[in-house]
């Protein structure tokens, strides 16, 4: 549909006409970095970070017809690559058997937990296992997971430094919460 070669300066384009996309069908939209530093580039909150952002105004085609407003966060990529909110297409993949088992060995040497621990480890471990195994991940992981009890809010300003300092990840810690938020609902509060 449209490539832009220059971030600074090519940032909007207007169609010809309006596109059409019907209920279920959407489309893919990359972006592609020269890295000329050795530390890995990922979406992060920093300028010194990449970011991979698209932005489109949307309305629907029958006159007086309104389209609900819609958040959109995209925390997990189909087969397809086509990626969805953590409530959508299905909802967030389930853990790998192999990673949801190791988080239950692992959480407090107890085979098969109940409650918020257990819901994690049976519905995001795998995501967690990565982010555990990511040098800027694990401090951002340690954080919020010592954040158990406490409102969103205080959990994002205890928390705030920390996310500064390793903000390649923070794209990775949101999708630990939104899994832990649509698969555990208010079993767990993070």
């Amino acid at each position: 549909m449209w490539t832009s070669h220059d971030w600074e300066h090519e940032l909007f384009h207007e169609f010809a006409e309006p596109l059409l996309f019907k209920a279920g069908e959407g489309f893919k939209f990359a972006c592609s970095f020269r890295n000329e530093g050795s530390k890995p580039l990922r979406f992060g909150i920093r300028s010194t970070d990449e970011m991979c952002i698209l932005a489109g105004g949307v309305w629907s085609p029958t006159p007086g017809v309104e389209v609900a407003p819609e958040e959109c966060v995209v925390t997990w990529n189909d087969a397809q690559g086509m990626g969805h909110d953590a409530d959508e297409n299905g909802g967030f993949p389930a853990a790998d058997p192999a990673d949801a088992l190791s988080c239950h060995a692992g959480s407090f040497g107890i085979s098969f937990l109940e409650g918020c621990l257990g819901c994690i480890c049976d519905s995001c471990a795998t995501i967690m296992a990565r982010c555990d195994a990511d040098a800027d991940c694990k401090p951002l992981l340690d954080c919020t997971s010592s954040c158990m009890g406490l409102e969103k809010l205080a959990c994002n300003e205890k928390c705030e430094p920390m996310m500064f300092e390793h903000s390649s990840a923070v794209g990775m810690i949101s999708q630990v919460r939104e899994c832990i938020r649509s698969q555990c609902g208010n079993t767990c509060a993070m």
